[in-house]
């Protein structure tokens, strides 16, 4: 008995020892055969499984404790955006009006949608803008569009009319403050944006600058505020501004934030300002209308700081603006040289950050209009704008107020 229960010890003891074998040989291939998987992802087929990018993230910006950053990669490398500016040729003679890059791009992007095109619009008398979006509407696109009620439906340039001839939905605010937006949301998937109408004269004679972004993240915030308009018929502010899906994302490793005014009227304006107070280099200023005051202060307060600031304002209606206490401060300002319109509300931050939109600085961009904002924080995005403040700044038309002008006290 002894025996036995020696030997049946033994084999038990024998037992583990061999499956532990078996065990540590079954782990090293199996190691061996993941480390092969992860090499031949990571080096064949580009996929960094090693160091995969979360769904959201937080960074030391200040907004995001509230808002988690989107990230969006659905575009690669650095083609998810065109910037385009203005080269005015200040002329009324429609023979002259052509081929405008800046026309061709707003053609080309309504030319590439497929399924769907939601567009809102401040104005629109661009005849080849209005043919593509009637083309766009018989090649079995969705074409939908909302328009201010004053510049773009009963204004005598407009062309709207053609557009319902055409069997295109048209909702307006009707309301005394403006639908200011200027933007297209094409397949769900890309945005055209920025302070450009779709206007022969904004075209043509105004200096502007618009950005078409490929990005789904992105293009699902416009068609948010684009269905509180055309289907809720929503044009006042919210309570709640949640209503943007993604208000703060990365494109392709860039952040980007996005807001919609009024209902984050306050929110862009604490963000304008937390942004001057931040810089630590420069500041530029390119502005249509400027008449926030708690803006011009943190501005001045930068200048003093011996941040390098600089402001380039559309000369009508400057003096009633922001530009006198600027210039009186020593900040160094000009009213554009253009004998049109200086269109663009864009700042430049640290040339490392752009502003743009159709918000322009102003408390009725803050409290009434419909507008919208993207602060990209892209340092080659801010060369190319910075660029054309200084194209703009130096143009030997624009000229720096004179002191009987400023009248400083």
């Amino acid at each position: 008995m002894t025996k036995k229960s020696t030997k049946s010890t033994r084999s038990r003891s024998k037992s583990p020892s061999k499956n532990s074998s078996k065990r540590s040989t079954t782990s090293v291939l199996g190691f061996i055969v993941i480390l092969a998987i992860v090499l031949f992802a990571q080096y064949v087929l580009g996929i960094d499984v090693l160091n995969q990018e979360e769904t959201t993230e937080n960074d030391n910006n200040g907004t995001d404790n509230e808002n988690p950053v989107v990230v969006d990669n659905t575009t690669p490398g650095s083609s998810w955006y065109n910037f385009n500016f203005t080269e005015p040729i200040n002329t009324n003679d429609v023979s002259r009006q052509v081929n405008a890059p800046m026309e061709n791009a707003m053609v080309d992007a309504i030319n590439s949608a497929t399924k769907t095109l939601d567009g809102a619009m401040y104005e629109i008398n661009l005849p080849r803008v209005v043919e593509a979006l009637i083309n766009a509407k018989n090649r079995g696109v969705q074409v939908r569009l909302v328009l201010d009620d004053e510049y773009a439906i009963e204004d005598e340039d407009s062309l709207a009319g053609q557009l319902a001839d055409a069997g295109i939905p048209i909702v307006s605010d009707e309301r005394s403050a403006f639908m200011h937006h200027k933007f297209l949301v094409i397949d769900g998937s890309a945005v055209w944006m920025g302070s450009t109408n779709f206007t022969r004269n904004d075209v043509y004679n105004n200096n502007n600058n618009a950005l078409f972004i490929r990005s789904t993240q992105l293009a699902q915030n416009y068609t948010a505020e684009f269905e509180e308009m055309f289907t809720d018929r929503v044009f006042n502010a919210r309570d709640d501004s949640r209503d943007t899906p993604n208000p703060i994302l990365t494109i392709n490793g860039v952040r980007v934030e996005n807001y919609f005014s009024p209902e984050d009227g306050n929110v862009i304006e604490q963000r304008l300002v937390d942004l001057v107070n931040n810089a630590t280099s420069s500041v530029r200023v390119m502005a249509f209308s400027f008449t926030i005051d708690e803006l011009a202060n943190a501005m001045i307060s930068r200048q003093n700081a011996g941040v390098d600031v600089m402001a380039l304002f559309e000369a009508r209606g400057s003096l009633q603006g922001a530009m006198r206490p600027l210039a009186c401060a020593g900040v160094p300002v000009k009213q554009d040289g253009n004998p049109q319109t200086l269109h663009h509300k864009v700042i430049i931050i640290d040339n490392q950050i752009v502003v743009t939109g159709s918000f322009n600085f102003s408390k009725n961009a803050i409290e009434q209009n419909s507008e919208n904002m993207l602060i990209i924080y892209d340092a080659q995005l801010a060369q190319q704008y910075t660029a054309q403040f200084d194209k703009l700044y130096n143009d030997s038309r624009a000229v720096v107020p004179t002191a009987s002008d400023l009248n400083c006290s």
